[in-house]
């Protein structure tokens, strides 16, 4: 890794720390330990190749040297307690990431709920929020995030649980890592401070993708629940239209969302 390329990139962004490495198991994992001996908010931890990354429910998230994106920010509540929005932390980096691609690249992107980011449908990007308690008392928040930046850094099709795409391909021209990286942080260090004003859950909602369309909720252990996508609540949970005049909300970090075929067979 060139670390001077992405360190000018960076450079007029009020980060704290920066770490960088060639390889990685896990940017959160490093990043935890991080957190531990005290470093400041909004440090970075970056890696070229991640063997050992994570996404939703333990499913691994495996990043090929050179060809993508996976970092971990440290968050601190500091003076600022971001404890309210805690349900909306798959939102926050899902928002960064999203306005992103949509202002720098030009790219339809929107928001599968609870924690990924679609460009025409297809995953481009996931967000792994992680929580770090002492007692009943927030320490900090790990926010990963990965983005498939080049073709080669998409799975073959056979290892997907959804259809998956990357920035390159979408965009259809050049694209800079480090320079895709400075994007995502700078929109992340925007709306950072809106978590807990509105602003984010908004720009969740306006760019939730599904909306109004009806879906399959899968929770596990066999179980599923289909209905209409109404939009988000204050805490991030799922609003679903399941019959008539009969809703539910459902809560981050419970299900998985696939649309429903309701072609005509």
């Amino acid at each position: 890794m060139q670390e001077k390329l992405w360190k000018a990139a960076l450079e007029d962004l009020p980060l704290g720390r920066q770490y960088y490495y060639d390889q990685a198991g896990s940017t959160n994992d490093i990043a935890a330990g991080l957190l531990d001996e005290g470093v400041p908010d909004l440090s970075l931890v970056l890696a070229d190749e991640q063997t050992e990354g994570r996404g939703r429910s333990g499913r691994g998230w495996i990043t090929p040297r050179g060809v993508a994106l996976a970092f971990s920010v440290i968050l601190r509540p500091g003076g600022g307690d971001i404890a309210p929005g805690l349900g909306l932390l798959s939102g926050l980096g899902g928002v960064a990431v999203c306005k992103a691609l949509q202002v720098n690249y030009a790219l339809p992107a929107e928001l599968k709920w609870p924690n990924d980011v679609l460009v025409n449908g297809k995953k481009i990007a996931g967000i792994l929020p992680e929580l770090h308690w002492i007692g009943n008392r927030l320490r900090g928040v790990i926010l990963g995030i990965g983005i498939n930046v080049f073709p080669e850094s998409v799975p073959p099709s056979e290892d997907l649980n959804f259809p998956a795409t990357s920035v390159v391909t979408e965009h259809g021209g050049e694209v800079s890592r480090p320079e895709l990286l400075a994007n995502v942080l700078s929109e992340l260090l925007d709306w950072y401070p809106r978590l807990n004003s509105g602003g984010v859950l908004r720009a969740w909602e306006e760019n939730l993708a599904f909306k109004g369309e009806r879906v399959r909720l899968d929770a596990g252990g066999g179980s599923h629940v289909e209905g209409r996508v109404l939009g988000l609540n204050l805490d991030g949970s799922l609003r679903l239209r399941i019959g008539p005049g009969e809703e539910q909300s459902f809560q981050v970090g419970e299900i998985r969302i696939r649309a429903v075929d309701i072609s005509p067979k």
